[in-house]
């Protein structure tokens, strides 16, 4: 049986569709959003008064720490903290250690990336080892 859910009385923010609109309703069938008539009489039902909706937003400046930093935060704690906020996708900084100039670097994150809550992408240093001297391999990265 599918979960189908009706938010009610919200305001709505959907700048991509010209969408602005107070007391507005929502509906979800299995987490994608539908028309609220689609919905059947027995869906769940919640009052969202006081409530905003809006697209997900993207944070173009995070800290990841992996490689090298994870005692500080790491993919999983970031990305949990991100999709808590609102976020939906994410930037991650390349200062990292080691910084993050190679595909052997980026390699062991890139495979974890499918366990992050949020849509990752990875900037990679301009220069290896981020001092300025020499260019990274920037069309592999």
């Amino acid at each position: 049986m599918p979960h189908e859910l009706l938010l009610r009385h919200l305001n709505i923010v959907d700048p991509a569709n010209g969408r602005e609109e107070r007391d507005g309703d929502l509906a979800t069938c299995d987490g994608i959003l539908v028309e609220p008539s689609a919905l059947s009489p027995q869906a769940e039902v919640q009052d969202c008064r006081g409530l905003t909706a809006t697209p997900g937003f993207i944070d173009l400046h995070v800290h990841l720490r992996e490689p090298g930093q994870t005692y500080k935060d790491d993919l999983l704690t970031t990305t949990t903290a991100a999709v808590h906020g609102g976020f939906t996708t994410v930037l991650a900084m390349p200062n990292t250690v080691p910084a993050i100039d190679s595909l052997e670097h980026f390699a062991p994150l890139r495979e974890r990336l499918p366990l992050a809550s949020v849509k990752v992408f990875q900037a990679c240093a301009l220069t290896k080892g981020r001092q300025g001297l020499e260019l990274t391999e920037i069309p592999t990265l």
